[in-house]
Protein backbone atom coordinates (compact mmCIF):
# COMPACT_ATOMS: atom_id res chain seq x y z
CA UNK A 1 0.00 0.00 0.00
CA UNK A 2 1.53 3.23 -1.07
CA UNK A 3 -0.92 5.50 0.72
CA UNK A 4 -3.77 5.34 3.22
CA UNK A 5 -4.40 2.70 5.82
CA UNK A 6 -3.43 -0.88 5.13
CA UNK A 7 -6.52 -2.86 4.21
CA UNK A 8 -6.97 -5.21 7.14
CA UNK A 9 -9.96 -7.23 8.33
CA UNK A 10 -11.44 -4.28 10.21
CA UNK A 11 -11.46 -2.05 7.12
CA UNK A 12 -13.12 -4.77 5.06
CA UNK A 13 -15.85 -5.03 7.70
CA UNK A 14 -16.25 -1.24 7.69
CA UNK A 15 -16.61 -1.36 3.92
CA UNK A 16 -19.36 -3.97 4.18
CA UNK A 17 -21.17 -1.96 6.85
CA UNK A 18 -20.98 1.27 4.85
CA UNK A 19 -18.90 3.02 7.52
CA UNK A 20 -16.10 4.33 5.30
CA UNK A 21 -15.98 7.89 4.01
CA UNK A 22 -16.44 8.39 0.28
CA UNK A 23 -12.77 8.78 -0.61
CA UNK A 24 -11.72 5.89 1.63
CA UNK A 25 -14.46 3.68 0.25
CA UNK A 26 -13.34 4.29 -3.33
CA UNK A 27 -9.69 3.71 -2.40
CA UNK A 28 -10.50 0.40 -0.74
CA UNK A 29 -12.75 -0.70 -3.59
CA UNK A 30 -9.99 0.15 -6.03
CA UNK A 31 -7.57 -2.07 -4.12
CA UNK A 32 -10.15 -4.84 -3.82
CA UNK A 33 -10.86 -4.73 -7.55
CA UNK A 34 -7.19 -5.26 -8.41
CA UNK A 35 -6.38 -7.80 -5.69
CA UNK A 36 -7.93 -11.29 -6.01
CA UNK A 37 -7.08 -12.14 -2.41
CA UNK A 38 -8.90 -9.09 -1.06
CA UNK A 39 -11.91 -9.87 -3.25
CA UNK A 40 -12.00 -13.42 -1.91
CA UNK A 41 -11.74 -12.26 1.69
CA UNK A 42 -14.43 -9.63 1.23
CA UNK A 43 -16.70 -12.22 -0.34
CA UNK A 44 -16.19 -14.53 2.65
CA UNK A 45 -16.92 -11.71 5.11
CA UNK A 46 -20.11 -10.86 3.28
CA UNK A 47 -21.16 -14.52 3.24
CA UNK A 48 -20.60 -14.85 6.99
CA UNK A 49 -22.42 -11.57 7.64
CA UNK A 50 -25.42 -12.74 5.61
CA UNK A 51 -25.47 -16.06 7.45
CA UNK A 52 -25.44 -14.27 10.81
CA UNK A 53 -28.26 -11.95 9.78
CA UNK A 54 -30.31 -14.90 8.58
CA UNK A 55 -29.70 -16.63 11.92
CA UNK A 56 -30.89 -13.51 13.78
CA UNK A 57 -34.13 -13.41 11.79
CA UNK A 58 -34.82 -17.11 12.17
CA UNK A 59 -34.08 -17.04 15.89
CA UNK A 60 -36.28 -14.00 16.47
CA UNK A 61 -39.19 -15.47 14.53
CA UNK A 62 -38.92 -18.80 16.32
CA UNK A 63 -38.73 -17.30 19.81
CA UNK A 64 -41.12 -14.36 19.46
CA UNK A 65 -44.04 -16.02 21.32
CA UNK A 66 -41.85 -16.78 24.33
CA UNK A 67 -41.66 -14.78 27.52
CA UNK A 68 -38.18 -13.29 27.02
CA UNK A 69 -37.73 -12.51 23.30
CA UNK A 70 -35.16 -9.82 24.04
CA UNK A 71 -32.90 -12.26 25.82
CA UNK A 72 -33.08 -14.61 22.83
CA UNK A 73 -32.16 -11.73 20.52
CA UNK A 74 -29.16 -10.88 22.64
CA UNK A 75 -28.02 -14.47 22.57
CA UNK A 76 -28.26 -14.46 18.79
CA UNK A 77 -26.19 -11.29 18.61
CA UNK A 78 -23.57 -12.80 20.88
CA UNK A 79 -23.42 -15.94 18.76
CA UNK A 80 -23.04 -13.88 15.64
CA UNK A 81 -20.30 -11.75 17.11
CA UNK A 82 -18.43 -14.83 18.24
CA UNK A 83 -18.74 -16.30 14.78
CA UNK A 84 -17.42 -13.15 13.15
CA UNK A 85 -14.60 -12.86 15.67
CA UNK A 86 -13.62 -16.45 15.08
CA UNK A 87 -13.58 -15.84 11.35
CA UNK A 88 -11.49 -12.68 11.80
CA UNK A 89 -9.01 -14.49 14.05
CA UNK A 90 -8.65 -17.14 11.40
CA UNK A 91 -7.68 -14.47 8.91
CA UNK A 92 -5.42 -12.54 11.28
CA UNK A 93 -2.57 -14.93 10.61
CA UNK A 94 -3.05 -14.68 6.86
CA UNK A 95 -0.58 -12.36 5.19
CA UNK A 96 -2.14 -9.83 2.83
CA UNK A 97 -0.25 -9.67 -0.43
CA UNK A 98 0.27 -6.39 -2.24
CA UNK A 99 -1.82 -5.36 -5.16
CA UNK A 100 1.03 -6.08 -7.55
CA UNK A 101 0.03 -9.75 -7.57
CA UNK A 102 -3.53 -9.02 -8.71
CA UNK A 103 -5.01 -8.44 -12.10
CA UNK A 104 -5.68 -4.80 -13.10
CA UNK A 105 -9.46 -4.44 -12.81
CA UNK A 106 -9.48 -0.89 -11.43
CA UNK A 107 -9.21 2.36 -13.36
CA UNK A 108 -9.82 6.03 -12.66
CA UNK A 109 -12.39 7.86 -14.75
CA UNK A 110 -9.62 9.86 -16.39
CA UNK A 111 -8.22 6.67 -17.93
CA UNK A 112 -11.47 5.25 -19.30
CA UNK A 113 -10.37 5.86 -22.88
CA UNK A 114 -7.46 3.43 -22.41
CA UNK A 115 -9.78 0.45 -21.86
CA UNK A 116 -9.20 -1.16 -25.23
CA UNK A 117 -8.87 -4.74 -24.01
CA UNK A 118 -9.72 -5.20 -20.31
CA UNK A 119 -9.09 -8.41 -18.44
CA UNK A 120 -11.61 -11.14 -19.21
CA UNK A 121 -12.99 -9.56 -22.39
CA UNK A 122 -12.25 -9.71 -26.07
CA UNK A 123 -10.66 -6.87 -28.01
CA UNK A 124 -14.12 -5.69 -29.05
CA UNK A 125 -15.98 -6.16 -25.77
CA UNK A 126 -16.05 -4.15 -22.58
CA UNK A 127 -18.19 -4.44 -19.47
CA UNK A 128 -17.55 -1.68 -16.95
CA UNK A 129 -19.19 -0.34 -13.81
CA UNK A 130 -18.54 3.33 -13.02
CA UNK A 131 -18.91 4.23 -9.35
CA UNK A 132 -20.01 7.74 -8.29
CA UNK A 133 -20.05 8.50 -4.56
CA UNK A 134 -18.99 12.16 -4.42
CA UNK A 135 -21.58 14.91 -3.98
CA UNK A 136 -19.35 17.36 -5.88
CA UNK A 137 -21.15 18.42 -9.10
CA UNK A 138 -17.76 18.76 -10.80
CA UNK A 139 -16.98 15.12 -10.12
CA UNK A 140 -20.40 14.10 -11.40
CA UNK A 141 -19.93 16.08 -14.60
CA UNK A 142 -16.49 14.57 -15.14
CA UNK A 143 -17.92 11.08 -14.69
CA UNK A 144 -20.61 11.76 -17.28
CA UNK A 145 -18.04 13.28 -19.65
CA UNK A 146 -15.85 10.21 -19.48
CA UNK A 147 -18.82 7.85 -19.77
CA UNK A 148 -20.05 9.67 -22.85
CA UNK A 149 -16.59 9.62 -24.42
CA UNK A 150 -16.37 5.89 -23.80
CA UNK A 151 -19.84 5.20 -25.19
CA UNK A 152 -19.16 7.32 -28.26
CA UNK A 153 -15.74 5.83 -29.03
CA UNK A 154 -16.94 2.24 -28.70
CA UNK A 155 -19.89 2.93 -30.98
CA UNK A 156 -17.68 4.54 -33.62
CA UNK A 157 -15.27 1.60 -33.51
CA UNK A 158 -18.16 -0.91 -33.62
CA UNK A 159 -17.09 -2.46 -30.33
CA UNK A 160 -19.50 -3.95 -27.83
CA UNK A 161 -19.87 -2.06 -24.57
CA UNK A 162 -22.00 -2.59 -21.50
CA UNK A 163 -21.76 0.23 -18.97
CA UNK A 164 -23.37 0.65 -15.56
CA UNK A 165 -23.15 3.94 -13.69
CA UNK A 166 -23.90 3.30 -10.03
CA UNK A 167 -24.34 6.00 -7.40
CA UNK A 168 -24.37 5.86 -3.62
CA UNK A 169 -23.61 8.14 -0.68
CA UNK A 170 -23.33 11.77 -1.85
CA UNK A 171 -23.16 10.60 -5.45
CA UNK A 172 -26.85 9.69 -5.30
CA UNK A 173 -27.56 13.39 -5.95
CA UNK A 174 -26.58 12.68 -9.54
CA UNK A 175 -29.70 10.52 -9.96
CA UNK A 176 -32.18 12.40 -7.77
CA UNK A 177 -34.79 14.28 -9.77
CA UNK A 178 -35.26 16.79 -6.93
CA UNK A 179 -31.62 17.92 -6.76
CA UNK A 180 -29.71 16.69 -9.83
CA UNK A 181 -28.37 19.24 -12.31
CA UNK A 182 -27.88 16.53 -14.93
CA UNK A 183 -31.37 15.15 -15.52
CA UNK A 184 -31.58 16.30 -19.14
CA UNK A 185 -28.12 15.02 -19.95
CA UNK A 186 -28.79 11.62 -18.36
CA UNK A 187 -32.05 11.35 -20.32
CA UNK A 188 -30.13 12.05 -23.52
CA UNK A 189 -27.57 9.36 -22.72
CA UNK A 190 -30.32 6.86 -21.96
CA UNK A 191 -32.04 7.64 -25.27
CA UNK A 192 -28.87 7.64 -27.34
CA UNK A 193 -27.16 4.65 -25.75
CA UNK A 194 -29.35 1.68 -24.74
CA UNK A 195 -26.18 -0.06 -23.48
CA UNK A 196 -25.82 2.27 -20.47
CA UNK A 197 -27.70 1.80 -17.19
CA UNK A 198 -28.00 4.10 -14.20
CA UNK A 199 -28.28 2.43 -10.79
CA UNK A 200 -29.11 3.87 -7.37
CA UNK A 201 -28.14 2.31 -4.04
CA UNK A 202 -31.13 1.30 -1.91
CA UNK A 203 -29.09 1.58 1.28
CA UNK A 204 -28.40 5.25 0.59
CA UNK A 205 -32.07 5.87 -0.20
CA UNK A 206 -33.12 4.26 3.07
CA UNK A 207 -30.51 6.23 5.01
CA UNK A 208 -31.86 9.50 3.60
CA UNK A 209 -35.39 8.53 4.61
CA UNK A 210 -34.49 7.38 8.12
CA UNK A 211 -31.76 9.81 9.14
CA UNK A 212 -32.58 12.98 7.21
CA UNK A 213 -36.33 12.47 6.78
CA UNK A 214 -35.94 12.98 3.03
CA UNK A 215 -38.02 11.04 0.54
CA UNK A 216 -35.83 11.24 -2.57
CA UNK A 217 -37.25 10.81 -6.06
CA UNK A 218 -35.13 9.35 -8.82
CA UNK A 219 -34.79 10.33 -12.46
CA UNK A 220 -36.80 8.28 -14.98
CA UNK A 221 -35.19 5.02 -15.98
CA UNK A 222 -32.95 4.76 -12.91
CA UNK A 223 -32.93 1.29 -11.38
CA UNK A 224 -32.58 0.62 -7.66
CA UNK A 225 -30.21 -2.13 -6.49
CA UNK A 226 -30.05 -3.39 -2.88
CA UNK A 227 -26.48 -2.20 -2.33
CA UNK A 228 -23.87 -0.40 -4.42
CA UNK A 229 -21.15 -2.49 -2.82
CA UNK A 230 -22.92 -5.78 -3.54
CA UNK A 231 -23.52 -4.74 -7.14
CA UNK A 232 -19.86 -3.79 -7.61
CA UNK A 233 -18.66 -7.06 -6.09
CA UNK A 234 -21.09 -9.00 -8.27
CA UNK A 235 -19.75 -7.33 -11.40
CA UNK A 236 -16.14 -7.85 -10.36
CA UNK A 237 -16.81 -11.55 -9.91
CA UNK A 238 -18.31 -11.57 -13.41
CA UNK A 239 -15.16 -10.02 -14.86
CA UNK A 240 -16.34 -6.43 -15.22
CA UNK A 241 -13.95 -3.50 -14.95
CA UNK A 242 -14.41 -1.22 -11.94
CA UNK A 243 -14.00 2.49 -12.68
CA UNK A 244 -13.56 5.08 -9.94
CA UNK A 245 -15.28 8.32 -10.88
Amino acid sequence: MKSGRQINNGILCELLDGELKDTEEQRVLGEVSSNPDLRRRLHEYRRVRDLVRAAFLEDTAARRPRLFPRMSWNRSIAAGVLLLLGFAVGWSTHQVPGTSGGEPYSFSSSSLHTLAQPIGTSAKDLRAILHVSSHDPGDMESALDEAQNLLSSYRKEHKKLQLEIIANSGGLDLLRSDVSHFGRRIAQLQKQYPNVSFLACKRTLERLRLEKKINPHLLPGVRVVPSALDQILLRLNEGWVYVKA
